[in-house]
This record gives C-alpha cells, sequence and structure tokens, in this order.
C-alpha cells in the first residue's frame, strides 16, 4: 500500500492514533508497517463480521476484498488461536 492510500485509508477510518504511527515517506519500514496495519484492520473487521454470523462470501463482499484474501487472513487468524 503506498503512503497516500494508507493516509486515506487512516482518515476514513477516523484513526488518528493510527495515522501518528505512519513514518514519513522514505523512512525504512514504511511499507512493512502499512501491510502491518491493514492487515490486523482487516483481521479486525473479519473477526466482528463472523461474530455475527456471516459468510465468507458476504464478508469479502462488504469489505470489498477477494474471497482469497478474506480466507487467506481467515486461516492467520485461525493459526494465531492455536
Amino acid at each position: 500500500m503506498d503512503v497516500d492510500s494508507y493516509r486515506a485509508l487512516g482518515v476514513f477510518l477516523n484513526s488518528e492514533k493510527w495515522l501518528k504511527t505512519m513514518k514519513e515517506p522514505g523512512e525504512k519500514g514504511e511499507a512493512d508497517m502499512c501491510r502491518a496495519g491493514a492487515s490486523n484492520k482487516l483481521k479486525d473487521l473479519i473477526s466482528r463480521k463472523l461474530q455475527k454470523g456471516k459468510s465468507l462470501e458476504t464478508i469479502a463482499d462488504e469489505l470489498e476484498e477477494s474471497v482469497e484474501t478474506v480466507s487467506r487472513l481467515m486461516e492467520e487468524m485461525a493459526v494465531k488461536l492455536q
């Protein structure tokens, strides 16, 4: 995820704390932090939707992600629970 998209997502989600952790463009670790933050946010949203009994396809549609992406994140979440 590029810096501008990351910042836009932070504003969209109204997360000042998230934006404050953002490193300036060109700083080492920028891409990894962006990916980790976006992945963690998606996992949180997926978890909430699973608790409501929503299907994989519905979750993917609502989050505007591919079924494959949501499935992969769900698998990562399941591994952490073991």
